[in-house]
């Protein structure tokens, strides 16, 4: 069974780029991510313009004195590593650009040079289970819908009138743990749930990159972009409509087990 990932696209703003660098000799220096929409990782060879990790790579190394530091986001485990050229902390003053990451504000003492996130990044929704419906194949993951029209006359004669090509695709997941859905006070990796991916990416529209396997090597063939509605097969306005209407038990009475049902539209 392949498993899926979720990654939205997001604001970086004044709020959030600013960090620090301080290095084993006390050294401390001030540095700043460029602001702009992103995902938290692009694929590879993309750069750090539409990405959080290569932002923040880029203004290590042009910044903090580390010119070969990497910064990764690791699909397998749904965690970004921070490595320095030698040992050195990175301390988030902005501490919403640190959480966006999946860290805490101060990461680590200066007696390591790689620093690995305790939970997943914000703006990702990475499923325990694999998909359980989805239309045609999940590597092709979008069907067709045409928006031709035909009309039939009392004689008989058709007349159609060529419309476009439209993708979309309804999705169902069954019997997630609770953990993948709802956000509940008491979590640790406060990311991982549905419910904050929905509130975080899906209710402000923002596009979405859907990798169908997530293991795949990450290039720019291995997602689809497209954005999450309750109905694929809507003329004009989508609504993306209540959480509550996309989600249900899947044993009644009982939290412990989910189903998620959705849609997903391209942009063509």
């Amino acid at each position: 069974m392949q498993y899926q990932e979720y990654r939205g696209r997001f604001l970086i703003t004044s709020s959030m780029d600013a960090f620090n660098v301080i290095n084993a000799n006390g050294n401390d220096i001030n540095c700043y991510i460029n602001t702009g929409r992103a995902f938290v990782a692009g694929f590879s060879g993309e750069g750090e313009h539409y990405s959080l990790c290569g932002k923040l790579q880029g203004a290590i190394r042009a910044q903090c004195n580390h010119s070969t530091a990497n910064v990764t986001y690791a699909p397998s485990t749904g965690r970004v590593t921070i490595a320095f050229d030698h040992n050195a902390n990175i301390f988030f003053g902005d501490n919403a650009l640190g959480d966006a990451l999946g860290f805490s504000q101060n990461v680590a003492t200066a007696s390591t040079a790689s620093h690995t996130a305790t939970r997943q990044p914000r703006y990702i929704w990475r499923p325990t289970r694999g998909a359980a419906d989805m239309p045609v194949h999940v590597n092709t993951w979008w069907g067709p819908r045409s928006t031709s029209k035909l009309s039939r006359s009392i004689d008989g004669t058709i007349v159609s009138v060529q419309g476009n090509l439209l993708y979309e695709g309804t999705y169902s997941y069954r019997n997630l743990p609770r953990a993948d859905v709802i956000a509940d006070v008491d979590d640790t990796d406060t990311h991982r749930p549905l419910e904050k991916f929905w509130s975080d990416v899906v209710h402000p529209g923002m596009e979405i990159r859907v990798y169908p396997d997530r293991t795949a090597s990450d290039t720019n063939t291995a997602y689809k972009v497209g954005y999450w509605a309750t109905q694929a097969d809507a003329a004009s306005a989508i609504d993306v409509g209540p959480f509550a209407g996309q989600i249900g038990r899947g044993v009644a009475s009982y939290d412990g087990l989910w189903d998620v049902d959705f849609a997903m539209v391209k942009n063509v």
